[in-house]
């Protein structure tokens, strides 16, 4: 895997951003089916209805305690994440995410030159298109943010 700029984009109020310069991105997408039903007279033929993507996105990099510091009030923040990073050299990928792993900065990380691993998931049903944060405008606060 070769090592990318992973940019964190957190919507609340405004736009917050935070980018991890040398990254390395383990992007696995999945397809699932809410309604997945074996046929009554033919149990090797399934029906599935419904399709979803629950894709795993696992991020692995050095940060530097200040870095850490700023992803882990970035992750605590009430607001809608988003992770944007480039996919096979030069495919821009951006998901909606919830952080499922963030491990605690030990001592031992803030001394030495060791990796820290993010996990996170990225839920959607419909293809995603790429958002132009320089245009974005955030609306006059009616969302929720989970």
């Amino acid at each position: 895997m070769d090592s990318v700029a992973v940019r964190f984009i957190r919507v609340a109020e405004e736009l917050s951003f935070n980018t991890v310069a040398d990254a390395r991105v383990d992007y696995q997408p999945n397809k699932k089916y809410r309604v997945e039903k074996k046929n009554a007279f033919d149990p090797t033929y399934v029906h599935r209805r419904e399709p979803y993507y629950e894709d795993n996105i696992s991020i692995a990099a050095i940060l530097t305690p200040t870095l850490y510091a700023a992803l882990d009030n970035m992750f605590r923040e009430p607001g809608l994440l988003y992770v944007e990073f480039a996919h096979l050299g030069v495919l821009v990928k951006q998901f909606r995410v919830e952080v499922t792993s963030f491990p605690l900065l030990n001592d031992d990380l803030r001394e030495y030159t060791a990796e820290t691993k993010i996990s996170l998931v990225a839920r959607y049903t419909t293809s995603l298109s790429v958002i132009d944060w320089d245009t974005y405008s955030i609306t006059d606060g009616t969302e929720n943010y989970v």
